[in-house]
């Protein structure tokens, strides 16, 4: 019965891979990179045997050089990227910063927006992040390298871990110089988990630290599992608490303990210990999250938080394939009464499941893999852009973006693929599966399930499936065979299938919209959509703020309220030249060329006497902007208006 339903699952679990291959080759926003991919992905296929074989002649003390060699490039890079590319967060990540600021200066007041009384799942997280910035504040360290420190050593100890699992339980040692190769030239290492501190990371490190642990129990000793436990403890408490649905590996532990508890007793008894440390590190997060909601006094306010079925609703939007609607938001904010919300919810959800019927279900749940595991646009995830790129940057911006892109794909494709060969291999071989390598599997599967059936998806939500396959590569015990032998016919068959591509990619290009590369940018703000009052001034008559722009733009944008009460203008400081920025609501905008420069963003006032309503947002400890916004020449700490400079490519 075992190995049937472990047959069942395996067959299961072809279909995201291969939806995930797919849908990482074929993109229809980059069209043009679809060529230079497979023209990758055919030379990664057929050079691989060849690196196969020389990685066989390499002994351990070179491998491990490699690995401190890759690992300080790595650091470098990042450190580099953090001093002199920081970005601009917004959304969700800014929000619960901005709260942690609040709770860690000793101030628990939850009502300046309505955002956590919204999304109450995100309190435990702030809650934790204000421990974190008042332990920096404490040694002296400014909030922006404290964030820095805390992305820092959470993606860096997801790597180095994920490293020491591949190289001590893979059986290919290619396996592990590819994976540090994806490290160093993707933009994984580099760019949201580096940058944007958010529940993201938390889950994966907390995923990967289990496996680990569960892997490498049978030969630790007393001592060692000791530490284990306790590690396990506070890995799953913390990750529980950042993100509520981390609880599918509790439930994936219970399924894979009552699947073994017939044939293979031994198997759960070896890691009795670890497993159920998992659970109880999930289950302690629920008093531990009460504990600590009544130490930074929140309380829930039925009025504004959002039912579970809002975002069932929001997966099976045809029009977003399953994405985050914002339309959807919004019909759902026009009643304010819970009670009315719940039947608005109620009746909508049973009208979309009707429209879209039994065919159309299934194919919205393909339609959410898709998106779920498309990874084109995570790099950019909650950042609205470069605060301002150095000098020269702009020559290679397009290129390290679109190359950032093409290696997160590539990567992709190489990990699906080897688990897709691997899984077939196992479902045609009589082959005993072993418990960490059934939990890796079924913990996969419960998260695929959980997006593509129940909830709404987001490219980032994939990210989860990273560790998990890793485990599942190395516990399998198969080394996929990913490779190609050339043949006359074959590289002409390849020749003209690129050359069609091409053709297909010139004429999509010349309709294709350009992309925006970021120039200068401040997008943090705490938003009006949760009630987030606009600041007044009066007798004000100037409000100016200083941007440099290291490359000339040709979109330049500033968020504005409504009765806004100013003219918008840009004045090169050096040459005196004034751009005029035009207002319609919510934005000013300028789509004319700006040269390079150093510029006074002005807001003057049209009438003295009455009010001025100004989008600002205040930093609080965190410099969130090039320069502080000035009010009649007097600096607000750590204030700035919200706005973008980019120019397209």
């Amino acid at each position: 019965m075992l190995q049937r339903f472990y047959r069942i699952i395996l067959t299961l679990f072809c279909i995201p891979l291969i939806i995930g291959i797919i849908t990482n080759v074929f993109t229809k926003r980059y069209w043009p990179l679809t060529l230079i991919l497979l023209v990758l992905l055919g030379c990664w296929l057929f050079w691989r045997p060849k690196v196969a074989r020389y990685c066989q002649t390499l002994s351990n003390k070179q491998i491990k050089w490699l690995v401190a060699v890759a690992l300080s490039l790595i650091l470098l890079i990042q450190l580099f990227s953090l001093k002199e590319l920081p970005v601009s967060v917004y959304h969700d990540p800014y929000r619960v910063l901005y709260q942690a600021q609040r709770l860690s200066q000793g101030s628990h007041n939850w009502g300046e927006t309505t955002y956590f009384w919204h999304y109450p799942t995100n309190v435990p997280v702030t809650w934790i992040l204000a421990g974190w910035l008042y332990i920096t504040a404490k040694i002296g360290l400014s909030t922006v390298w404290a964030m820095n420190l805390i992305n820092l050593l959470l993606l860096d100890c997801f790597i180095l871990v994920s490293v020491k699992l591949i190289y001590r339980y893979s059986i290919s040692r290619l396996g592990l110089l590819e994976y540090l190769f994806f490290l160093i030239v993707s933009s994984f290492s580099y760019t949201y988990y580096l940058k944007v501190f958010y529940t993201d990371m938390p889950l994966l490190l907390a995923l990967i630290v289990d496996f680990y642990i569960l892997l490498s129990w049978s030969n630790s000793s007393t001592k060692k599992r000791i530490l284990a436990v306790i590690v396990l403890l506070a890995v799953n408490i913390f990750a529980q608490l950042a993100k509520s649905n981390f609880a599918i590996i509790a439930l994936a532990v219970v399924l894979v303990v009552a699947l073994f508890a017939k044939k293979q007793r031994a198997s759960i008894h070896r890691l009795y210990q670890p497993l159920l440390a998992i659970v109880l590190g999930c289950l302690l997060a629920l008093p531990t999250g009460k504990i600590m909601q009544n130490q930074v006094g929140f309380h829930h306010n039925e009025q504004y938080q959002v039912a579970l079925t809002h975002w069932i609703h929001m997966g099976y939007n045809p029009q977003t394939h399953g994405i985050y609607s914002g339309d959807d938001v919004h019909n759902f904010m026009k009643h304010k009464d819970p009670q009315d919300q719940k039947l608005y919810l109620k009746q909508q959800l049973k009208n979309r499941l009707q429209h879209l019927g039994p065919l159309g279900i299934v194919k919205q749940w393909f339609a959410k893999t898709s998106s779920l595991l498309n990874i084109n646009s995570w790099i950019c995830a909650y950042n609205g852009g470069f605060i301002k790129i150095p000098r020269g940057y702009s020559a290679v911006q397009a290129f390290l973006h679109y190359w950032g892109v093409l290696m997160n794909q590539l990567g992709y494709i190489i990990l699906f693929s080897a688990a897709l060969i691997v899984t077939l291999k196992n479902l045609f071989k009589k082959t005993s599966p072993n418990l960490v390598n059934w939990l890796s599997l079924i913990t996969a599967g419960g998260f695929l399930l959980f997006y593509i059936l129940i909830w709404e998806v987001n490219n980032r939500y994939g990210q989860v499936l990273i560790p998990l396959l890793l485990v599942y590569l190395c516990t399998a015990k198969q080394t996929p065979q990913l490779a190609i032998k050339w043949r006359k016919s074959s590289v002409l068959t390849v020749v003209s299938c690129l050359a069609v591509i091409f053709g297909i990619c010139l004429v999509d290009d010349l309709h294709a919209k350009p992309q925006k590369m970021s120039v200068a940018t401040q997008t943090s703000q705490l938003s009006h959509q949760f009630k987030f009052k606009t600041p007044e001034f009066r007798q004000i008559s100037l409000i100016e703020q200083q941007i440099t722009l290291n490359h000339a733009v040709n979109n330049f944008t500033l968020l504005i309220p409504k009765r806004a009460n100013y003219t918008t203008t840009l004045q090169n400081t050096k040459t005196k030249k004034y751009y005029p920025v035009p207002m319609t609501y919510p934005l000013a905008s300028n789509q004319s060329v700006i040269p390079a420069g150093t510029y006074k963003l002005q807001l003057k006032t049209i009438d003295p006497q009455n009010k001025i309503r100004v989008v600002l947002t205040s930093g609080l400890g965190l410099k969130i902007a090039q320069q502080d916004v000035l009010l009649d020449n007097k600096p607000l700490h750590h204030t700035s208006l919200v706005y973008k400079a980019s120019y397209d490519r």
